[in-house]
């Protein structure tokens, strides 16, 4: 991953958000003297723009309040729920990197998420501008903070972002017209088509592991399920067309994930309930309908609860570990919530 700096000013990290064994990688990658000696900016997807200045004192050691700092990667565009702790770690690697060198090279973290201040967002006209140019905010971010001041950085954004699907993402495309030469380094996984498809000649591997994708066996396997553990099906588009890397960090099997707890959370005790308190309080208590009304509006709970009951019994099916623990929690706490909402509107005399 250095050595890509000697012949490329800008290296793309396509990341898994929130996966434990990467973002160990990375700290100890960005807290190399080497790594430190060549590269001047990290651009970060979770990083609000709106925070920059803050987080400038943070990352060169200032005595800055943590509050402060912690919106940066906390109030992001991209992102629902709590993020992963595993961004609040990088970002105090690179300050404590730094902070053993004083007086050398300094790093500096450039925010890529858009300038959105969250207390004047209001309704979703005022959201929708920022979500749907994040990809053209990121890309400005990097010509003005980093190709216009000839600096070399490590870009760290959603693999999606940066895929080679059909030729050079959006973001890969304007900064080569701006001049750049990116080198693509990708996250991926042992699995190579169903979610049990696991490829044994990984096995051998030392891990963590970056290997180029040119001309060999690892290039010629099916992008997407290595790049999503097994839970994208595959498609023609081969690795090597792909990326120029892959970063292998070990079994798919052996992987974590440092959000899973934040989003099962967020389900049950942000939207479930947020969407019945929505409920209650746009329609009339079950004394002000009458008969037939009331009819109507528990026989529709009634139906969604048996809907969510489904959910539920299909979520035992779901081939992803995560995504079979999340729709069954999900699933069975919609249905009692209905059911809920079905007995509140029940015909009364």
């Amino acid at each position: 991953m250095i050595h890509a700096f000697d012949t490329h000013n800008i290296v793309m990290f396509g990341e898994y958000h929130g996966n434990k064994q990467e973002h160990e990688w990375l700290r100890k990658l960005v807290s190399t003297p080497e790594f430190a000696d060549r590269v001047d900016d990290i651009v970060m997807e979770f990083g609000n723009s709106l925070y920059q200045k803050s987080v400038d004192r943070y990352i060169a050691g200032e005595d800055v309040p943590f509050e402060q700092v912690q919106k940066a990667w906390r109030n992001v565009v991209g992102a629902i729920g709590p993020p992963s702790p595993v961004y609040e770690w990088l970002y105090k690697t690179v300050r404590e990197t730094n902070l053993k060198r004083r007086g050398k090279h300094q790093m500096r973290v450039v925010l890529g998420d858009p300038y959105a201040d969250w207390d004047k967002i209001k309704d979703r006209e005022d959201f929708g501008p920022y979500l749907a140019n994040r990809d053209q905010w990121y890309a400005q971010v990097v010509k003005d903070e980093v190709l216009a001041k000839n600096h070399r950085a490590l870009l760290i954004m959603g693999a999606g972002h940066f895929l080679r699907s059909k030729g050079p993402g959006y973001i890969e495309q304007q900064l080569r017209t701006d001049g750049a030469t990116p080198y693509f380094v990708v996250f991926g996984t042992n699995a190579v088509g169903g979610f049990d498809d696991l490829d044994r000649r990984f096995d051998s591997w030392p891990a963590p592991a970056i290997v180029a994708l040119a001309g060999n066996w690892v290039g010629d396997l099916p992008a997407m399920p290595v790049f999503s553990g097994g839970t994208q099906p595959a498609t023609p588009l081969k690795l090597a067309e792909a990326a120029d890397a892959l970063l292998y960090v070990g079994p798919r099997d052996t992987l974590t994930k440092r959000d899973r707890v934040a989003k099962i959370a967020c389900y049950i005790f942000g939207e479930i309930p947020i969407a019945g308190l929505i409920y209650f309080a746009r329609i009339p208590r079950p004394s002000s309908l009458d008969f037939r009304a009331q009819m109507a509006l528990s026989q529709f709970a009634f139906w969604m609860a048996i809907a969510s009951g489904v959910v539920f019994f299909g979520g035992f099916f779901r081939a992803d570990p995560e995504i079979r623990i999340l729709t069954i929690i999900y699933g069975i706490a919609m249905c009692f919530l209905w059911v809920i909402i079905a007995a509140a509107h029940l015909p009364v005399s």
